[in-house]
């Protein structure tokens, strides 16, 4: 029988490197990080296979003395925070005291290092954890940091790392990110002795955006800003003339450190749905300013994320930014293109019915999709309660929800929702027979985040059995050249873009079944009706007969009610009849 035993020393250094040392980007962003806050003017990266065989960081800041320099690569040692209190306002980009440590766990480290009054510099050097020596050494003023032979004492974690060309991409992006915000810093990279870029100290964080990005992005954004209680907010964001095919060109900043967080992704997100065309996303740059003591910054190892105590306000306000940033743009006119009036994607327009009906105060459409969660409201549906015959076509609220009135309840049909499960089911139902690609004219070209690039390199063979052939195009993007013929026409880059996305996003699993399950869901959402398309009469009992001749007719492929039923009783009771 085992027992519990102390870890030695060394595995658990190994442990702990491994959480904050994850491929060469991550000791690439600390390395940033610490030159960051040394107060350099220039910062330079240089990769050699991607970093795995060795990394090199230069600045020109501060330094160390041989003292301190010793000390920096013991554990949990940080000149930026002396106690427990210092958390509450932590505005340096390192703190931990982790990463010097970590990276020397894992690698073949040197570092030379001079502040400006030394009369030379010192080396420090230690390989993988042991060994520590120093000596002095002639030196320019600030550090270089040289990591060898990384993760070649953890087989287990080395075998991980992607290819050269992937984690050149990883380490590129996370260079950028540090970038755009510090753009008073110059950053250069070069891999394999090319380089990638040179950017110069800007005064002006648009310059920088264009410097990174291209001209055009530059020329194209719109700010606004705004103060909150505890924080201010500043956003440029591009007009539709620079839309992107993902959400891979937004960027979120909190006093200065790049965050990942899927509210902040959805408070942007909402606004821009009447801006842009579905599947198309604007370049966007958030910086957040806030009180310190307001966010918490020691959530994870890697300082991927942060913990704002007062983000449900902050949702709001950047939901009211991003509005205000896109009502500046063109005079404030919206999006209308693929909607309204148009055709609509698989009914007849014969003509329109006005709306009808005296239930419309009944509810909000918050209401209505409030009611649709009560488990009583769709189960009890029965198939026999879509009969066209014993039903009467009342209107529809809100221009979303078809109204059915039979002779004791009324049917609430979600239109997108519903034509959502006709199109899925029909696609489904094609599954086995012999699959029809279409070949496409113009590739879509897509380009990952430098973390996805060798989970989508290694899963290409997956979206190829799914009936999706994605190529290599270039040196960071891919090519999507083929498709499952059941896409609509003009839909094709907005669904396999959502699709993509999804699995950068690691919500979506590299199998080609579940790949080809998803892409179904996916385009029929994109093929669907949408909330706000008018549909006549015709079309509404086209779409209610339809959907009755479905396996599953109470849900769409995303589980979200299609329809709703409630009785005459129900109904009478709310205006105190019963």
């Amino acid at each position: 029988m085992g027992g519990i035993i102390v870890l030695p020393q060394e595995v658990s250094r190994k442990i702990a490197a491994g959480e904050v040392i994850e491929a060469p980007f991550s000791a690439v962003r600390e390395l940033v990080d610490n030159a960051i806050d040394a107060g350099a003017a220039r910062i330079g990266v240089v990769t050699v296979n991607g970093g795995k065989e060795s990394i090199l960081v230069t600045d020109d800041g501060s330094g160390m003395s041989c003292e301190d320099a010793l000390l920096s690569i013991q554990k949990h040692t940080t000149s930026k925070i002396k106690r427990a209190d210092d958390l509450l306002d932590v505005r340096t980009m390192g703190f931990r005291g982790e990463a010097l440590s970590s990276i020397c766990t894992v690698s073949d480290f040197s570092m030379v290092t001079r502040t400006p009054e030394a009369p030379h510099g010192t080396r420090v050097s230690c390989r993988f954890g042991k060994n520590i020596s120093s000596k002095p050494e002639a030196a320019n003023r600030g550090t270089a940091v040289t990591v060898r032979s990384l993760f070649s004492n953890l087989p287990a974690r080395k075998k991980f790392l992607k290819s050269a060309r992937t984690e050149s991409a990883r380490v590129k992006d996370e260079i950028v990110r540090k970038a755009v915000f510090f753009h008073r810093i110059g950053f250069s990279y070069k891999a394999d002795d090319k380089t990638v870029f040179s950017l110069s100290p800007a005064n002006d964080v648009r310059v920088r955006i264009g410097d990174i990005f291209g001209a055009d992005v530059e020329k194209s954004l719109n700010e606004a800003s705004a103060d909150g209680e505890g924080y201010s907010l500043t956003l440029l964001v591009s007009d539709p003339s620079q839309a992107l095919s993902g959400r891979l060109g937004q960027y979120f900043f909190v006093n200065g450190r790049p965050v990942s967080d899927r509210a902040l992704f959805a408070a942007v997100g909402n606004p821009v749905r009447g801006y842009f065309p579905a599947g198309r996303y604007p370049h966007l740059f958030l910086f957040i300013d806030i009180e310190p003591g307001l966010v918490d910054v020691n959530v994870h190892p890697q300082k991927k994320e942060v913990k704002i105590s007062v983000m449900q306000r902050l949702f709001s306000s950047v939901g009211d930014l991003t509005r205000q940033a896109f009502a500046l743009q063109n005079g404030g006119s919206v999006y209308s293109g693929g909607g309204g009036n148009g055709r609509v994607p698989g009914f007849e327009r014969l003509h329109e019915r006005p709306l009808a009906g005296d239930l419309f105060s009944l509810s909000s459409p918050r209401q209505i999709k409030e009611l649709s969660q009560q488990d009583s409201c769709f189960e009890t549906v029965e198939r026999e309660a879509f009969f066209p015959a014993a039903l009467v076509f009342r209107g529809t609220l809100f221009r979303t929800y078809l109204l059915f009135e039979g002779e004791e309840d009324v049917l609430i049909v979600d239109q997108h929702a519903a034509h959502e499960r006709v199109l899925y089911e029909r696609f489904q139902s094609q599954k086995g027979r012999a699959r029809m690609n279409k070949t496409l004219l113009a590739p879509i070209v897509f380009t990952p985040p430098g973390s996805c690039h060798g989970d989508l390199s290694d899963a290409l063979e997956c979206f190829h059995d799914a009936g999706i052939v994605i190529e290599p195009f270039g040196e960071d993007s891919f090519a999507v050249v083929e498709l499952p013929g059941i896409v609509p026409e003009h839909k094709e880059e907005e669904t396999i873009s959502r699709l993509l996305e999804e699995f950068c996003a690691g919500d979506l699993r590299p199998d080609a079944g579940t790949i080809e399950d998803r892409f179904f869901s996916t385009a029929a959402c994109r093929a669907a009706v949408k909330e706000g398309d008018a549909l006549s009469e015709r079309e509404a009992f086209r779409l209610l007969s339809d959907l009755a001749a479905t396996r599953v007719p109470y849900m769409c492929p995303h589980g979200r009610p299609s329809v709703i039923r409630r009785s005459r009783a129900y109904i009478e009771k709310l205006f105190g009849r019963r």
